[in-house]
């Protein structure tokens, strides 16, 4: 095993296998960049709040353009957040 990128690749590992490990490494970084924790909690409120708004019955597609229209546009503006501050971040220790 040695490391190559950043990454623990075997010996015998090939070009394809190392090729794959990239693309879900970047995958996941992306991923990181929409912060899902955040985006969950916001979800999470979300259908007890139209379940409350609207005495107890919600139809189920709406919940579902409701949660995936939410995921998108959090995600989106978590992302946007962090290329805009990325400058900031750089200056600060914590980061």
């Amino acid at each position: 095993m040695r490391i190559r990128d950043g990454h623990l690749v075997s010996e015998h590992a090939d070009g394809a296998a190392g090729s794959s490990n990239r693309i879900r490494t970047s995958l996941l970084g992306y991923l990181a960049l929409t912060k899902p924790r955040v985006i969950e909690l916001l979800l999470v409120t979300t259908i007890p709040a139209m379940l409350l708004a609207n005495r107890g019955t919600v139809d189920p597609l709406l919940i579902l353009n409701t949660l995936v229209g939410g995921l998108l546009a959090a995600a989106g503006a978590n992302t946007l957040n962090c290329v805009a501050d990325a400058d900031i971040d750089k200056l600060m220790k914590r980061t």
